[in-house]
């Protein structure tokens, strides 16, 4: 099961938990190489969370392709060229790809403003509280899509941010 705290507790209650690890980094990408041809293994590897079979699936798709329109998407959102409900309308179809290749991008920021700080300042806080409050929202929202909360509107409020370029704060 996927997700057992949607399970009835009587159900988990009668069940057994067994937690199978993904194999390491160098055995999955061995295994890999042997199954793709795609040229960026590693990538999609860290992208699906070391999990090889997604890695897999993500090489057989149009990822590469889909991960360039995320990011012209988002692109288009910063600078105010693009409708964050018009965004979200489109990134719905798909919309647990579109939220973990968001996580990772908001992830890769938040890493770029910390390690570009130079020791013992503490610089501005509002980029890195905005990153890790957009990560917040993000996680709770892949822990929601496909429970009946409505995919294209909650995108569209996590989107608002980007189209403000961070400029509004949100407290929840």
């Amino acid at each position: 099961c996927e997700s057992p705290s949607r399970l009835p507790a009587t159900v988990v209650s009668r069940c057994q938990h067994l937690r199978i690890n993904p194999p390491s980094e160098t055995v999955a990408l061995k295994w890999l190489k042997q199954q793709s041809q795609e040229g960026s293994l590693d990538i999609l590897l860290a992208f699906s969370g070391g999990a090889p079979l997604a890695a897999l699936a993500l090489a057989n798709g149009d990822f590469a392709t889909q991960a360039a329109e995320f990011d012209a998407d988002l692109v288009a959102l910063t600078g105010k060229q693009a409708d964050p409900v018009a965004i979200a309308a489109k990134w719905a179809k798909q919309p647990d790809l579109a939220l973990r290749w968001l996580y990772c991008c908001v992830a890769q920021k938040l890493r770029n403003e910390l390690t570009t700080r130079p020791a013992g300042t503490a610089g501005g806080t509002e980029p890195v509280s905005g990153y890790f409050r957009q990560l917040d929202q993000i996680r709770e929202l892949r822990r929601f899509i496909g429970g009946g909360v409505n995919a294209e509107l909650s995108l569209t409020e996590l989107l608002m941010y980007w189209y403000g370029a961070g400029s509004h704060t949100r407290e929840r």
